[in-house]
């Protein structure tokens, strides 16, 4: 359905771009800022122009910025947790600026571009479907999705008009630009790794008992939390799913058959790594689709129940007994998870990541969640239970940690002395006519020589963990060629880079990329334009963002997953 968009991957990706732009300096605007409070949905809108936005203004701006962010998300409502809702709130004031600039600036837009939007988006999808599979449970109407398109091409057009001179780029200016990021040079690496140096280091128990006194605190066992959790399994929604495939079993086989013929030579295979045949393949694009639609399900459980939650719960205190109490009145088993702290998470488990860091963000006066978490098989509404202090760990329960980590520092004071020391060897080495390698040899230090190396090359995959890219780049920068480096500390040790010589200019490529690089250079200008032009103009309308009260429940147009 929503495939069509991939074809108009260079008009998006303008678009897309501007509203980066837009919100990067957004949150740059100095009186751009958020209230003190959680905004409700009968609320404050924030204000512009020194005028408070009213509920009239920011509901179907509201509406709109739901769009794109479905859209954007390729046919998926936002996940409402509450810094979705910030970015919700935050879009929707900037669109409301922005339509604000379209009527100020008298931008009219045809009805012939809002259908070719339209056609774009949608492709083939009739309309009446999308609307009732998709709008209606948003509480968005046709009107709102074609003001919604309007808004859109009208916004590109604004931003053509604001970034007209963004596009002024001199091709001589361009050309030295490519050929600065694409210049490459002959290198070579000198590495010190700590690892090399353990061998080296004494752990007396008198060193390594120090050791553990002088970093106690760094052996504490941390916070950790125990949960109680109401899990809504994808599976227990298959039957639910197969009900709603068999509904829209065109739609659903016309979906197949663009799938299928959308991979291209990009087959799936089987366990044994053949390439599935078309039957096989519809079959299990077909399962996918009914695992995510009974996911779907799964969640809209969950929103309800999360919903109903807060409902019991309504202006008393919420409490753990009562998250456990109202699943068991519903029949819902409440699970526990052992006990995990922040940094590790629920390792070796299925819960998402996001579970975690939605768990730390509860405490007593806040213990339930009510908004549902999403997981590749199954949903959640979590509750806290318990919140278990950071306790002392005493030495011989940590001695293996600490003996451990003890080597590693020391054989990490060892390699960078080492590497220190070779600078100084190696430059009187080179003076006198020596390679690079020769001078490694005698010393015993791994040499590597490295690929062509310029500052657009993209990262060495298996040197990621000896050395950092951009490190690298601003090395071979700085190093004029016959030359190396000073020592460059990494965490696991550090390198030193020898810059042997500046290699020939590739001009069958460059003849290749550059109309593809200067076309890239004036968009980048024309967005900086762009940028400026916004920065001024959003801190002239005096952007206040809307402050926040209680806990909104309530989404743009609809509900917030419920």
């Amino acid at each position: 359905m929503f495939g069509t968009i991939r074809k108009h991957q260079q008009w998006l990706w303008i678009f897309i771009a501007t509203i980066t732009i837009i919100s990067f300096v957004y949150f740059f605007s100095p009186d751009a800022k958020w209230g003190g409070r959680i905004r409700s949905n009968q609320g404050d809108f924030g204000s512009m122009k020194d005028k408070p936005v009213t509920r009239e203004q920011w509901m179907p701006a509201n509406k709109e910025t739901m769009l794109r962010y479905f859209f954007q998300g390729n046919g998926k409502w936002p996940e409402m947790d509450e810094n979705t809702r910030r970015s919700i709130d935050r879009d929707t004031l900037i669109r409301l600026f922005l339509i604000d600039k379209l009527k100020e600036m008298d931008i009219q837009v045809s009805d012939t571009a809002v259908a070719r939007l339209n056609k774009e988006r949608l492709g083939s999808y009739p309309l009446s479907q999308f609307e009732k599979e998709h709008l209606e449970r948003q509480a968005i109407s046709l009107e709102d999705y074609d003001r919604f398109l309007r808004h859109e091409i009208g916004i590109q057009q604004l931003m053509g008009a604001a970034a007209v001179c963004g596009k002024l780029v001199n091709p001589a200016e361009a050309e030295d630009i490519y050929k600065r990021l694409n210049q490459e040079y002959a290198t070579e690496l000198a590495v010190f790794a700590a690892s090399n140096y353990i061998s080296k280091v004494l752990a007396t128990p008198e060193a390594i008992g120090q050791f553990y006194t002088q970093r106690q605190s760094f052996y504490r066992l941390p916070e950790r939390l125990v949960v109680s959790y109401v899990e809504f399994p994808a599976t227990n929604y298959f039957a639910k799913a197969d009900e709603l495939m068999n509904k829209q079993s065109t739609n659903v086989t016309e979906m197949l058959n663009k799938r299928y013929l959308g991979m291209g030579t990009n087959k799936l295979t089987g366990p044994d790594g053949k390439e599935l045949n078309e039957a096989d393949t519809k079959k299990k694009l077909r399962e996918e689709i009914r695992e995510n639609t009974a996911l779907q399900e799964a969640r809209r459980a969950a929103s309800e129940f999360g919903g109903e939650l807060m409902d019991k719960v309504g202006n008393s205190q919420p409490t753990i007994q009562l998250f456990e109490n109202f699943a068991a009145a519903k029949s819902l088993p409440t699970k526990t998870t052992p006990p995990f702290d922040r940094a590790h998470g629920l390792e070796n488990t299925n819960f998402p990541p996001d579970f975690a860091t939605r768990a730390f963000a509860l405490g007593v006066a806040n213990p339930i969640g009510y908004s549902p978490i999403i997981g590749d098989n199954a949903v959640y509404v979590i509750g806290l239970k318990e919140r278990q202090p950071s306790v002392p760990q005493p030495f011989e329960k940590v001695k293996d940690k600490v003996t451990e980590d003890f080597k590693h520092e020391k054989a990490l004071e060892v390699a960078r002395n080492s590497g220190t020391n070779f600078v100084t060897t190696a430059t009187n080495s080179l003076a006198q006519k020596k390679s690079f390698a020769e001078i490694c040899a005698a010393a015993k230090v791994p040499h590597i020589n490295l690929p062509p190396l310029a500052q657009s090359t993209p990262p060495f995959t298996n040197l990621e963990t000896v050395v950092n890219m951009q490190n690298l780049k601003s090395l071979v920068r700085d190093v004029p060629p016959g030359q190396m480096s000073k020592f460059d500390p990494t965490p696991e040790g550090g390198v030193v880079l020898y810059v042997d010589k500046k290699l020939p200019m590739d001009e069958a490529k460059f003849k290749k990329e550059f109309p593809e690089f200067l076309g890239r250079l004036r968009l980048e200008r024309q967005n900086e334009a762009f940028n400026q032009w916004f920065r001024k103009q959003a801190e002239q309308a005096k952007l206040q963002l809307p402050k926040r009260d209680v806990p909104s429940s309530v989404s743009a147009g609809g509900t917030s997953g419920r």
